[in-house]
């Protein structure tokens, strides 16, 4: 049904034909808000509002991608919060909790708008340093460490502090490595971290083709 002349009176089938049109187009707007709000939120950390694990590797993928386009070195860091199940234990989960908003907070602080921070798994939060040498990821990291010193005071016991582990695996892109063997290294790095008394950093060799090989026997 059409108007014929701009000038003619409004009808009451044209008025409950706009009103009909006017109620889909909001119903098809908030199915949109909702589907897009309920993606996001698939995306999303409940608890820290970080992006969670598959929305970390989505951004990977695609920052991975980038940095072999534009031959700029990048980095990636896996970190882990130590003697974590004692703050659970002896103060509660609620306390827990405020532990990882913490951390989430202080990782966001030390990044650029160009990183991209996630909460990876239960305590552990990755990091993609973008466009970085591995000099300036091994201060930027340095920096998490010193900052992480305040949940010290979350600790469940002065003997095991809370404190923060991080593995550095600098990415080359000339390497050849893949996002895969960049991923297990920060891993192994992470765990040497902690190994080595925790509350610091270890870095992983630069990649060769004998590091993928050990990564993924």
């Amino acid at each position: 049904m059409a108007r014929i002349a701009a000038d003619e009176p409004w009808s009451d089938d044209d008025r409950a034909l706009v009103d009909g049109v006017v109620g889909q187009l909001g119903i098809a707007i908030e199915q949109i808000a909702t589907h897009d709000a309920l993606k996001e939120l698939s995306r999303t950390d409940e608890l820290t509002g970080q992006k969670n694990r598959r929305a970390f590797m989505e951004c990977l993928t695609r920052r991975y991608k980038h940095a072999i386009r534009t031959g700029r070195t990048s980095a990636l860091l896996f970190t882990d919060l130590d003697n974590f199940k004692m703050v659970n234990d002896v103060h509660g989960h609620q306390r827990g909790d405020e532990v990882f908003i913490m951390l989430a907070e202080l990782l966001d602080r030390s990044v650029r708008e160009t990183d991209v921070t996630a909460r990876f798994g239960s305590e552990e939060f990755a990091v993609w340093l973008d466009e970085i040498s591995e000099a300036d990821a091994i201060t930027k990291t340095s920096l998490m460490i010193k900052a992480s010193q305040s949940l010290e005071a979350y600790s469940g016991s002065p003997d095991y502090p809370v404190r923060l582990s991080i593995g550095i695996a600098a990415f080359d892109p000339a390497s050849g490595e893949t996002s895969e063997a960049l991923i297990a290294r920060a891993d192994a790095a992470m765990y040497e971290a902690k190994f080595n008394g925790k509350g610091t950093y270890a870095l992983t060799p630069p990649f060769t083709t004998t590091n993928q090989e050990e990564a993924t026997s």
